[in-house]
């Protein structure tokens, strides 16, 4: 079984322990893979005290994907009497730029969020002054938001629906649910 949330990067997740283990192998479904693309800690931080969101992502659009809609899709596909036997690309409702993302968490917080486009160096740098994270992860992560500015992520499919049966949760009820975390 694969769980995907997105082209830029995966990862094969090889050391599952427990029941995940024995429950992933009574099932038949072999490996889990899961891509975080584009749900993470990274953007929380600037937010809050600086009102920005930094990313060298360009005019480049992604799927935003809520953890609950992925979550969703993974427990459909751990419990459902037949066995999913494929790749789920999970994505969200909406082709969204970090431009967008910036003027509804504006509208939501009601105070001006700025995106900061940086070049793919200024962008790794960034991951390895702010976070202290090793140079050759940032700079992955950094080819990863140039990859979005050209393009890779700009796609939408109906797996969430398909499989969950509800709409995938769009990025402004995302927000407004968890707005006191910018706040």
């Amino acid at each position: 079984m694969s769980i995907l949330l997105g082209q830029a990067l995966s990862i094969v997740c090889s050391d599952l322990r427990g029941s995940w283990v024995s429950l992933i192998l009574s099932r038949g479904l072999g490996e889990l893979t899961t891509v975080p693309e584009n749900f993470s800690e990274q953007h929380r931080k600037p937010i809050k005290p600086e009102d920005k969101i930094y990313s060298a992502t360009c005019d480049g659009k992604i799927p935003f994907v809520s953890a609950e809609d992925i979550a969703a899709v993974a427990f459909r596909a751990l419990v459902d009497p037949q066995s999913h036997n494929t790749d789920h690309f999970i994505r969200g409702p909406e082709l969204l730029s970090y431009d967008e993302v910036a003027e509804i968490l504006t509208g939501i917080l009601g105070r001006k969020i700025t995106h900061v486009k940086l070049t793919q160096l200024e962008m790794a740098n960034l991951f390895t002054e702010a976070t202290g994270m090793p140079k050759e992860y940032a700079d992955m992560l950094a080819l990863m938001d140039v990859q979005i500015a050209k393009g890779v992520e700009e796609t939408l499919d109906d797996v969430v629906f398909r499989i969950t049966g509800r709409p995938p949760i769009r990025l402004s009820t995302f927000v407004k649910s968890v707005k006191y975390v910018w706040e």
